[in-house]
């Protein structure tokens, strides 16, 4: 089974100053490991998973949550969304009639 990937953010001026870095290190790429925060099993069996970076959650590296689908059987993952704040809750909705309607 594949595990959560690394996201690679590039160091910027104001982050570098924000964690007292050193100025040589903006624009290297900083590797955050994700962690998860929630799971639930998707309508055909795969697993739903929500993640947060790994680093700061103040927003200061960017907005790197991520949710990503994980089928157990093949060890696919694919990644559904990202550039979220605080990935935190996955939630199951089906989708209604009413629901559908609306959306139009």
């Amino acid at each position: 089974m594949r595990c959560l990937s690394l996201a690679l953010v590039p160091v910027s001026a104001d982050a570098a100053a924000a964690f007292g870095l050193e100025p040589c290190v903006v624009g290297h790429d900083f590797a955050l490991e994700a962690v998860p925060t929630d799971m639930e099993v998707g309508r055909h069996g795969d697993l739903v998973v929500s993640s947060l970076p790994g680093g700061p959650e103040d927003g200061s590296l960017g907005a790197n949550g991520r949710v990503f689908s994980l089928d157990p059987r093949s060890g696919n993952l694919s990644q559904l969304a990202s550039g979220l704040a605080g990935a935190t809750k996955i939630r199951r909705c089906r989708a209604s009639r009413r629901t559908s309607q609306r959306a139009r």
